[in-house]
């Protein structure tokens, strides 16, 4: 009996923190989504991917609604003269986006996906980016209010961005006694010229186009075996290409990042099907809405990151509460003022928020999206090129992710980073001891011996460093004095010290002072603080030459 009154209780609590929780456990246990429908687009309905021509046959064949095109035309009329910026302009391809995404609302689906808007990007031959998507549900009596101030709303949003053009399409449809509207949102970088998206055998495929607003401009692609890198690409003022030089047959996603004043945006995404036919179907499922519990988000989108990376070989990320306290503090100020971009409206970038890591980590990403679910916001980060390749990166050690839910968006931030590991001592010492050996070996020097006593000499210097005991200009005479304490003073001959600090062993710079010809022996200490923090390293040298100034200094710093 009490076993059944703690399951009515957990059942009850359940519901009362909201129906989301129990639908992630029902999915758990049947490990599938709701089918809600499917969606054949016809092979001849467009091309769009070589023939200009197709566009301007599609645009003669649509039709918009005479009074939703008016009060879209009024508002952005009202948007561009407030915002001194040009009219955007009705793209027919974002159009019958609209449209079938209406249809796939009126099947039952409550939020579009964004793989169904990418899959019918691709299909119209599309490149931008995911645009802004809004609809609105709505009684045929009612007026078009409510989604038109949603829809100036959000252009503004889209003309803070900074991008140079603005593309719109939307739609109208009416079942019954409902009408639902539908309006897409579409920043525009660049101009592409039409290219194939289906290149079959060992054809050659090259993309070229032109920057809107001279932005610079990183290529990136994934490949079909799922690994995310850097492309070459060529620049000559404003125009720009790219040349698709694998020839592994599959699947390829390109695009296109631009750096502008609000820090890096996407300017071009697209797929190339190598010998491989393009999908015919998309299947349209119902998705799991986000819990009310911000742990049981964040532990769901820990769990798709460290699946996505073991699917590739890498390591799983352990969660850094310093990495997560950034990103759930930058996803709240994100949700709060209804903006995503690597730049706040204060001004404030990345290298602002991370300012508490200086001296503790380098090599930082930042993945911003937005979504209505966990796995929509993971999915949409792994189909861009050079969001995917910071979460698989090789030489991260850490992540911290932040969600913030607000109304039907959840706002979400990745931040990775190569953290400073707790020290290794014995491991470390001796990768130091191969490093400089290595780097005498590269200059067709011969092989310094090392020495116990002028070992714990340094060993001890690095300690009195880390413990304040010893400061950086001191650390000839602490040497000094911790060998004649070991040994006779006649004995101790003429010392030179090396000090630095690193984040990591491996990145020891390469010095002068061991590739000396007079040096007769060496030895090495490292020490560290607090976990992640950097290491000292010194090493004291002997040398042969007794006219040597006794106690030389040299002191470098990477960080």
């Amino acid at each position: 009996m009490f076993k059944w009154i703690i399951i009515v209780v957990l059942l009850s609590l359940g519901w009362w923190l909201g129906r989301p929780e129990l639908k992630f456990i029902l999915s758990r246990w049947s490990r599938r989504k709701k089918w809600v429908g499917s969606i054949k687009p016809s092979p001849s309905a467009v091309k769009l991917y070589q023939d200009q021509h197709d566009l301007q046959r599609l645009e003669s064949k649509l039709s918009l609604p005479k009074a939703l095109l008016d009060q879209i035309e009024q508002s952005n009329a009202r948007v561009a003269k407030h915002r001194d910026v040009s009219n955007p302009l009705i793209d027919a391809r974002l159009c019958y986006i609209s449209k079938w995404i209406a249809e796939s609302i009126m099947r039952g689906q409550k939020t579009p996906q964004a793989a169904y808007v990418r899959y019918l990007n691709s299909h119209f031959g599309n490149s931008a980016p995911i645009p802004f998507i809004l609809h609105l549900r709505q009684s045929h009596l009612e007026d078009n209010s409510g989604i038109i101030f949603r829809y100036e709303e959000s252009l503004g949003e889209a003309i803070n961005l900074g991008a140079p053009l603005v593309k719109i399409g939307f739609a109208e449809l009416v079942d019954e006694d409902e009408r639902i509207t539908v309006a897409l949102i579409q920043p525009q970088y660049v101009n592409l010229n039409p290219f194939s998206r289906h290149v079959v055998g060992d054809m050659g495929l090259i993309i070229h186009g032109e920057s809107l607003d001279m932005l610079p401009l990183e290529a990136w692609m994934t490949r079909p075996d799922g690994t995310a890198h850097s492309v070459p690409l060529q620049r000559n003022g404003s125009y720009f290409s790219l040349q698709l030089k694998d020839r592994e047959r599959g699947q390829y996603q390109i695009e296109l990042v631009g750096e502008t004043t609000r820090g890096p945006v996407v300017c071009m995404n697209a797929v190339i099907y190598r010998s491989v036919t393009p999908p015919q179907e998309f299947i349209l499922t119902e998705s799991i809405a986000p819990s009310r519990l911000s742990w049981i988000n964040r532990r769901r989108l820990y769990k798709l990151i460290n699946d996505s990376r073991t699917l590739v070989g890498q390591k799983p990320l352990p969660s850094s509460r310093v990495l997560q306290s950034i990103a759930q503090e930058y996803a709240q100020e994100m949700s709060g003022f209804g903006f995503a971009s690597h730049t706040s409206p204060s001004g404030e970038s990345l290298k602002h928020r991370t300012e508490v890591l200086k001296n503790r980590a380098e090599r930082i990403f930042e993945n911003l999206a937005v979504g209505v679910t966990v796995d929509e916001i993971h999915e949409h980060l792994m189909s861009s090129p050079a969001h995917r390749a910071a979460v698989l990166d090789a030489e991260v050690t850490h992540v911290g992710v932040g969600l913030c839910v607000k109304k039907h968006l959840i706002f979400g931030v990745e931040v990775f980073s190569l953290m400073n590991r707790p020290l290794k001592l014995h491991e470390d010492r001796s990768e130091l001891y191969r490093t400089i050996q290595r780097y005498r070996r590269d200059e067709g020097l011969g092989r310094l011996p090392h020495d116990e006593s002028l070992e714990r000499a340094a060993l001890s210097v690095a300690r009195s460093l880390v413990s304040g005991d010893c400061l950086p200009h001191e650390v000839n005479q602490h040497a000094q004095h911790s060998l004649e304490k070991s040994l006779h003073k006649d004995i101790v001959g003429v010392i030179e010290v090396y000090v630095c600090q690193v984040n990591r062993v491996e990145s020891l710079p390469k010095s002068e002072v061991w590739l000396q010809d007079q040096v007769k022996s060496f030895g090495v200490g490292l020490a560290q603080g607090a976990s992640h923090e950097p290491y000292w390293v010194v090493a004291v040298m002997r040398l042969q030459d007794q006219g040597q100034r006794q106690g030389l200094t040299l002191l470098e710093t990477t960080l």
